[in-house]
């Protein structure tokens, strides 16, 4: 865990903050949980085009999205469809079905689909999400940055825990009335997804977007601020924010393990590299210098991204 006494601003926007937060709040300027969820403008679009036309789900048959990250590497995808199969939803259900460049089944999917009794759509690297996502009755997920994208719109999520450390987070996110956890990667419990998908708990807190203050808390910092960027991460999210930071002149730096994330062809310089490979992203800050003095403001979606903050100190903005 990274030292408060050097941190400027520490944007922390999960559910699961707890063991941090009195540490945090009592030693320097923090925003956590709930209350620093960000989303880019599509989501806001989607969210008010939804309120005003009333999207899709006006569709005699409801959507139920299946979004299991770029590439799937548990084929949650596929097993989640078998279940589906298994069932009689398909004369009430539509199924949405959203995966990345790197997933490999996309015939299969097809194949186990074209002849059942689902309607379907399957959606391939969309650029825009929120579109999708809004139109949902309900989305069945792994846990992720998808999780609070859903919730912002007010779709209830079924959730899969794929990391050991994500249990924990999910079974909270049950607790707090977000959505529901129906197991691990490899022992989804089936009676409670299907009891689920007949009767999802609607959220019973209403997600904000906190993008005008975590701008304003930035702006106070931007003394602090050189010229070099690193955001970890390349996603759509990510994109204003890069857009924003080329036009203030500072050079652009990017990480991401996904050599297709649509923020790549924004930055100045791009490495592939994950958020979880601590010793890869120390190894960039050094030939970047990125590691340079005693200040920095941090801003993270995966708390396992904060251990390797103990050595990137550095004066610049990390997002």
């Amino acid at each position: 865990m990274t030292d408060s006494k050097v941190v400027d601003l520490s944007i922390m926007p999960a559910v699961d903050t707890d063991s941090i937060e009195k540490k945090w709040t009592k030693k320097g300027n923090v925003i956590f949980g709930l209350n620093s969820l960000f989303f880019d403008e599509s989501f806001d679009k989607a969210k008010v085009s939804a309120k005003v036309f009333g999207g899709n789900k006006k569709n005699r048959k409801k959507i139920i999205t299946l979004s299991f990250g770029g590439s799937d590497p548990f084929g949650l995808t596929k097993n989640i469809i078998k279940l589906l199969l298994a069932s009689d939803f398909g004369k009430d259900y539509e199924l949405q079905v959203i995966v990345g460049p790197f997933f490999k089944d996309k015939e299969k999917i097809n194949s186990l689909l074209k002849n059942s009794q689902f309607a379907y759509n399957l959606i391939v690297n969309p650029t825009d999400v929120a579109k999708y996502f809004v139109n949902s009755h309900l989305a069945i997920i792994a846990y992720g940055t998808s999780f609070y994208q859903f919730a912002y719109l007010g779709v209830p999520t079924l959730n899969i825990a794929i990391h050991s450390h994500d249990i924990k987070i999910a079974k909270k996110i049950e607790k707090i009335g977000l959505g529901h956890y129906i197991g691990f990667r490899n022992n989804i419990k089936k009676t409670k997804l299907f009891e689920k998908i007949h009767n999802p708990r609607h959220l019973s807190i209403n997600i904000r977007n906190n993008i005008g203050m975590i701008c304003a808390e930035i702006l106070k910092l931007e003394p602090l601020l050189r010229t070099k960027l690193l955001f970890l991460g390349c996603n759509t999210n990510q994109i204003p924010y890069i857009q924003e930071a080329k036009k203030l002149g500072y050079f652009v730096v990017g990480t991401d393990i996904n050599p297709m994330a649509p923020a790549i062809k924004y930055l100045d310089r791009y490495y592939k590299v994950s958020y979880e490979d601590y010793n890869g992203l120390i190894k960039i800050g050094k030939k970047r210098a990125l590691i340079h003095g005693k200040k920095y403001l941090q801003q993270e979606v995966s708390l396992l991204a904060w251990e390797p903050a103990d050595l990137l100190i550095t004066s610049r903005l990390i997002l």
